[in-house]
């Protein structure tokens, strides 16, 4: 959810400063901006991941800098609606993925009739 939140917070904020390059005549390519962005912000997402013998860690870690990166991007751009917006729904997305882990962890107690 947070990979496709950013990448769609990306594209969006992209678009706008297409659009805004475009209105005051400037003939630069902003998604050149974007792209170098998305890049470096992949590859430090890539070093949170930790691969170990039963589990592979850091997937929220690297999902999440890659979202904050559209939030930064978007704030440094002057779309601060966009900002937070991304930021919120962000932040919900992790909470409820945390929720829903600690619900499906084996956490719970096991009723006599569910062992069997």
């Amino acid at each position: 959810m947070l990979v496709s939140l950013g990448s769609a917070a990306f594209t969006i904020i992209t678009m706008e400063l297409a659009i805004d390059t475009q209105a005051m005549g400037m003939g630069a390519d902003p998604t050149r901006i974007t792209q170098g962005l998305i890049g470096a912000i992949g590859f430090l997402g890539a070093g949170a991941i930790i691969q170990g013998q039963e589990r592979v860690g850091g997937i929220a870690t690297a999902a999440s800098l890659w979202v904050a990166g559209a939030v930064g991007m978007a704030s440094g751009l002057g779309y601060y609606a966009h900002a937070l917006l991304v930021a919120v729904l962000a932040a919900v997305v992790l909470w409820l993925s945390t929720f829903m882990e600690s619900r499906g962890s084996g956490d719970r107690p096991i009723d006599d009739d569910e062992a069997d």
